[in-house]
């Protein structure tokens, strides 16, 4: 089979993990996978989507068209949250000829490669009602050594799946599914096989990470035991609901130097006002959650932490958004990841329209929040200047600097010779800001 492939992910760092899956599937069988990029050509196109914001189920639609245009005879599939919740939506673009709900996303390949001549039927309600009941059991790794590609920098590893928090305005738990835990010892076995396939940094990932149970073991064990690899430089924890959170574990191990938990936690905020909270069906306050941050900033005071923010929720007034803004600007927070509400089918935000923010509105406190975010992380950049830190080294651009991440979170933009340095960790001292959202430094040396 000489069929070329390319995958285009949008979403989290779950559909990330998965997409990885399906690229390994995808060489397993025998396609030629291909970096995506606009205007290449393939023979089957896969979009993994994302249906979190009606902007996300527009950029799934764009890419669609991208791939038809770069390449007019293209086959299409479709997979992940927008194919589980709107697959009638994508029935009408006549390029795409396969749907795969989450359920059925990481089986794809072996449908693609099973019915490339006999175009199968789409069977729209059967998407819909197949809504997850398991944890999928393909490994991003240990399952393809035999033809697995080489990695670098970081990698996601899903632990969890699912979620059963129901706030209001959130379409993902009927797209994911109510939350169920992977194996521990796949979980470790699958961490080895990515170290030894060259992956630095490990991102722990999950729909809800604060789910994360198995009878033997917990967030903190998963943790360790990726700590404990020799390959492995580093370990972060992706997006982590502020729910039954060990901070003071966290604090300890984040402040020890012989352990890899990077110094950042990402913990979704999402209003910072305590009325609209409620009306998301958020299950904590205003108040304890900007408590927590602060708890977590005295334990470990070199932590990055970062959050997410709707802004125009149903029922968000001036007043509303004010007390968010004014809680956030008190707050430890240097990474602020803004949306604009907007409107999700088969959800309560969605059925409850009263306190309609107009349109207009929520994208201009939008822009409030995006530009103080920006003016927020670059004080935490300055905060950090004459410090010497470590960064794990990415790509290096034309220009001779390599791009990398501290373990606050910190992007560095550091101008090193030598090439070939792509995954390794380098000594560096900041030296500012670069207007650009990234911080200048000095190359000081490797370690």
């Amino acid at each position: 089979m000489d069929l070329s492939v390319g995958v285009f992910t949008l979403g989290c760092r779950v559909n990330q993990y998965e997409s990885l899956c399906l690229e390994d599937s995808f060489r397993a069988l025998g396609f030629r996978v291909l970096p995506w990029s606009a205007g290449t050509k393939f023979d089957i196109g896969v979009v993994n989507s994302c249906s979190v914001t009606a902007e996300a189920e527009m950029k799934t639609r764009r890419a669609i068209k991208a791939f038809v245009k770069a390449n007019p005879s293209v086959y299409i599939a479709v997979c992940g949250c927008y194919a589980q919740t709107s697959p009638e939506q994508l029935k009408r673009f006549p390029n795409v000829k396969w749907i795969a709900g989450n359920d059925d996303k990481l089986s794809l390949p072996q449908t693609v490669a099973r019915t490339l001549g006999k175009i199968p039927r789409i069977d729209c309600e059967k998407i819909k009602k197949s809504v997850p009941k398991r944890v999928d059991g393909v490994s991003v790794a240990s399952q393809f050594e035999h033809n697995a590609t080489r990695l670098s920098d970081r990698a996601n590893l899903k632990i969890q799946d699912g979620c059963d928090m129901a706030c209001s305005y959130c379409i993902i738990p009927r797209a994911r599914g109510l939350p169920r835990s992977r194996d521990f010892g796949d979980i470790i076995e699958e961490a080895r096989a990515l170290a030894g396939r060259g992956v630095a940094e490990i991102v722990i990932a999950g729909i809800n990470l604060s789910k994360y149970s198995r009878p033997d073991a917990g967030i903190l064990d998963v943790i360790d035991a990726v700590n404990d690899i020799p390959l492995v430089k580093r370990v972060r924890l992706g997006s982590v609901e502020p729910i039954n959170l060990p901070v003071e574990e966290l604090a300890l191990r984040m402040n020890d130097p012989a352990h890899k938990l990077c110094r950042h936690l990402h913990l979704p905020m999402q209003s910072g006002s305590e009325a609209v909270l409620k009306r998301m069906r958020r299950p904590y306050s205003a108040r304890e959650y900007f408590g927590l941050l602060r708890r977590i900033a005295e334990l470990c005071p070199d932590v990055g932490l970062g959050s997410d923010v709707i802004c125009g929720h149903h029922g968000e007034g001036d007043e509303e958004f004010a007390e968010t803004f004014e809680n956030i600007k008190s707050s430890p927070l240097a990474h602020l990841h803004v949306f604009t509400f907007s409107e999700r089918e088969r959800t309560l935000s969605g059925k409850n329209t009263a306190g309609f923010v107009p349109h207009a509105e929520r994208k201009r406190r939008s822009d409030i929040l995006r530009e103080f975010a920006r003016l927020r992380h670059s004080e935490f950049i300055k905060s950090r200047v004459g410090r010497c830190l470590e960064v794990l080294l990415e790509n290096r651009l034309p220009s001779g600097h390599y791009l990398g991440f501290t373990s606050e979170y910190i992007k560095v933009s550091v101008p090193i010779e030598t090439p070939g340095l792509k995954n390794f960790t380098a000594k560096v001292r900041i030296l500012g800001d670069d207007g650009n959202g990234r911080a200048r430094a000095e190359f000081l040396g490797l370690l």
